[in-house]
């Protein structure tokens, strides 16, 4: 196994699963892994770049959840994740370039976001582990989620970081305020994490904000 997956991006979900196929040392599956990768690396290439690319990337997420969990569906029951929970909704999501256009549009068509809560959420930086988390909820919280009724007001064309964020630990202890040390578990579905990462090699990736507030 002499890939070298430090060149390429891909998600924290991607690398965890590359580790887990090192530790086992099964080349056939990590190769396997990686020609998927390149495959759809090729293939998104082939999309002009914007909107309509992090749309067909969305919808090819979906289908490939869909199938997973039809082969897989007890893990999809065990998934803690609920419509109001919001939680992660208050967390750095990455976002490529675009994903950024694709949310850019929505602003333009009448989705009104707090302009000060994004310049502000821009200058924390691309590293979650810092700032980020040093942060109460009410000054991350995304500008996208309605925080009477918690919930995203662009469900629809939400990033891919937050279609493949699912939770199979307690979904309270995604609370960073009142659970700063918990381990939240994820659900991996690789089919979905091999399309993010493709999705972030073909082009630029950074913080929601930031991102956004370049293309507003």
């Amino acid at each position: 196994m002499t890939e070298d997956t430090k060149k390429y991006w891909h998600t924290s979900s991607f690398g965890g699963l590359v580790e887990n196929i090192r530790k086992v040392k099964d080349e056939k599956k990590f190769n396997h892994l990686m020609d998927c990768l390149d495959s759809s690396i090729t293939e998104l290439e082939t999309f002009p770049a914007g909107g309509d690319r992090a749309s067909a990337i969305h919808i090819a997420i979906e289908k490939s959840k869909e199938e997973w969990w039809d082969k897989f569906s007890k893990q999809k029951t065990q998934i803690s994740c609920r419509a109001g929970c919001a939680f992660c909704c208050h967390i750095m999501v990455a976002v490529t370039d675009d994903e950024a256009s694709l949310l850019a549009d929505k602003v333009r068509s009448g989705v009104s976001i707090d302009m000060e809560a994004l310049n502000r959420q821009a200058a924390y930086g691309e590293d979650s582990s810092e700032v980020w988390l040093t942060k109460t909820n009410n000054e991350t919280r995304c500008v996208f989620l309605d925080p009477e009724k918690k919930q995203c007001r662009i469900y629809d064309s939400r990033p891919a970081s937050c279609r493949n964020y699912h939770v199979l630990s307690p979904a309270a202890q995604c609370d960073k305020e009142s659970f700063p040390e918990a381990k939240v578990t994820i659900c991996t579905v690789p089919d979905a994490e091999i399309l993010a990462s493709a999705a972030m090699n073909v082009s630029k990736v950074g913080s929601l904000p930031a991102m956004l507030l370049a293309k507003l």
